[in-house]
Parts: structure tokens; C-alpha cells; sequence
């Protein structure tokens, strides 16, 4: 992930969280390790947008659903591919990733839901270029589904729970997902993250 897209998770996790929460440039500045400039480009098509709006010290998210969006259509899944390939049937596949692995995608909803709003056979998971070697002889083999192994940022650990993404970058990875059943867990997650079709949340 760019170090912009570190931002926008953090903006859309901490809005779930507490929804109106207050930023500052300077705190995203010192988590991340980031050049208070590298903060401002981030922020700037946000803000003229209208996607956040300024206090007298920091800004807060005005739209999660316009935050998504923009980050989403700026998200490029391919560039970050450690490996793709085949794998052993979904469930199985699912079964035994091991630890450490973080899954996205339609897995994580269904996971995290316990439901899925349609069937799919591409399988999201993020990992250390270390863990690869583990996925392959675990993971691969001549089943139904694709798996693409996605490398795994170091602050991805604090919003990931149980293993799963959070809700933000998996609503981003299934808006660049080309399958059809994407839009399907994406209309799905969208309610789970109380969408209003007013373009807030």
C-alpha cells in the first residue's frame, strides 16, 4: 500500500470507531513516520473534495462511503501481488492459511458475518513475503479456487482482528475486484458499515 493509503485506513477505522472523530496532520505524521508533507498530499483532494472538513486544529471525516470510494477507485490490487495461482477448494484453502496470514476479500466478510451473499472462488489474503513459501506448500494445489497473496503492510496488525482485514480496506479490495460476486459482498458490507445512501455514514 502507498503511505497515503495507511492515512485513509486510519481515517476510515478511527470514523467506525467514533464516528466525527478529530484528526491532526501532525499525529498521523509521528504513527506513521511520514513527512508532514507526505500528510498534506494525502489530505488535499480530500478536503477539496469535501470528504473532510477542517477545525480550528485537525479536520474530522465528513463521508465514509466518499472516503471509500475515492480510496478505492485509487487502489490498485495487482501492484501489491506477492503470488497468485491456484488453489485448493475455498473452504479448505480457507482452513489452513497460517498464522500471521490476514484475510481479505469476501472471505474476511464472511468470516467476520458469518454470511456470504454469494458464492466466490478468489481468495484475498496479505502476508509477509517470509510467509510465502508457507502459503504455497499449505495452500496451493489444482482446486476451484484463485488465491492472491497480497503483501502485508506493518501497521496493518493494529486494525486487523481475528485474522480478518478491517472493514474498510476489505470494502476497497472488493471495489477492485472484477468478479461479479464482489459487488454483491460489497452492497452487503456497505449496510454492515450503516450506509444511509445519502453518501454518509
Amino acid at each position: 500500500m502507498f503511505k497515503k493509503e495507511w492515512i485513509y485506513r486510519e481515517l476510515a477505522c478511527a470514523h467506525l470507531r467514533e464516528r466525527g472523530a478529530k484528526q491532526t496532520g501532525l499525529a498521523l505524521s509521528r504513527k506513521f513516520g511520514i513527512s508532514l508533507s507526505t500528510v498534506h498530499h494525502a489530505m488535499l483532494p480530500l478536503r477539496q473534495d469535501g470528504i473532510v472538513a477542517p477545525l480550528s486544529r485537525g479536520f474530522r471525516l465528513v463521508s465514509l462511503p466518499r472516503l471509500l470510494a475515492f480510496w478505492g477507485s485509487g487502489r490498485r490490487l495487482l501492484r501489491e501481488v506477492l503470488w497468485q495461482g491456484s488453489a485448493l477448494g475455498v473452504r479448505e484453502a480457507e482452513r489452513l492459511a497460517p498464522s500471521g496470514a490476514v484475510w481479505g476479500g469476501c472471505t474476511a466478510y464472511r468470516m467476520r458475518y458469518k454470511d456470504a451473499p454469494a458464492d466466490y472462488s478468489t481468495l484475498i489474503i496479505y502476508a509477509d513475503e517470509k510467509m510465502l513459501a508457507d502459503i504455497k506448500a499449505r495452500m496451493a494445489g489444482k482446486g476451484n479456487a484463485k488465491l492472491l497473496v497480497l503483501k502485508k503492510d506493518r501497521f496493518m496488525k493494529e486494525h486487523a482482528s481475528g485474522g480478518l482485514c478491517p472493514d474498510p480496506q476489505v470494502y476497497v479490495d472488493l471495489w477492485n475486484m472484477p468478479e461479479w460476486y464482489a459487488a454483491e459482498f460489497r452492497r452487503a458490507l456497505e449496510k454492515r458499515m450503516g450506509f444511509d445512501g445519502e453518501g454518509t455514514a
